[in-house]
């Protein structure tokens, strides 16, 4: 799984809602999870921290900050879909039928009637609207102010830093790194620093990283790493 499709499960299961590898020689570390980490590679129906109404306007102010364009250039690029929804539309598409059937169920498919119909059971219909529809006029080229007391800081700069990780250079690559060391992303680290995400192969780690690494805390699982190893 390529990082653009990383980037795209993220966004569904955030607004529109995995396999670890071990054995016994393999080495892991510490990896801090937060209340959007599970969803990272695919959409998990028992998450209750994405159908709480504030966590979703976290979600969506933090990706109006990273720039929707920017997010949805990156899943064109690919000509992807929305897999994940089950339905063969293209990804402005789905949020035009989904703006639209709100309040028109009845002349849409099922998808549409069945969506709504979760979104109401989960008490969040009404904001999971407001910000589909933000989204498809800021697809339409309105300019709509970010509400910055709702951003997460934490999901902002993992996203920020993920869809630039191909042309990031050698001093954002080593403050990064120290960041996912300081907030508790000790696997994530260990993979970008030891050459298991090979997108970060010519990067030269400067002597902070190198310490950090060696205080990495060790755990007996494998914690599900946001940057995970992509080399196998």
């Amino acid at each position: 799984m390529n990082y653009k499709t990383q980037i795209l499960i993220l966004l569904i299961t955030c607004l529109f809602a995995c396999k670890n590898s071990s054995n016994e020689t393999e080495l892991f570390y510490n990896e801090k999870q937060f209340g959007y980490s599970d969803l990272r590679y695919g959409y998990n129906s028992s998450n209750k921290w994405i159908k709480t109404p504030s966590n979703l306007k976290k979600v969506h102010e933090t990706l109006k900050m990273i720039g929707y364009h920017k997010i949805i250039d990156k899943i064109k690029s690919d000509d992807l879909m929305f897999s994940l929804l089950d339905i063969n539309r293209n990804v402005i598409h789905v949020i035009d039928s989904l703006d639209l059937s709100y309040y028109n169920q009845d002349s849409f498919p099922s998808y549409y009637q069945q969506f709504w119909t979760r979104r109401k059971r989960e008490k969040n219909d009404e904001v999971v609207f407001e910000i589909i529809n933000e989204i498809k006029r800021i697809l339409q080229g309105e300019q709509i102010e970010v509400k910055v007391k709702y951003i997460d800081e934490s999901l902002y700069n993992l996203l920020d830093f993920e869809l630039s990780i191909t042309e990031v250079n050698q001093v954002d690559a080593n403050s990064f790194l120290n960041y996912l060391y300081e907030i508790g992303m000790h696997n994530s680290a260990y993979n970008l620093y030891s050459g298991e995400n090979h997108q970060l192969d010519e990067i030269k780690w400067d002597n902070e990283v190198k310490e950090n690494i060696q205080r990495l805390k060790k755990s007996e699982v494998n914690q599900q790493a946001w940057f995970a190893d992509n080399t196998k």
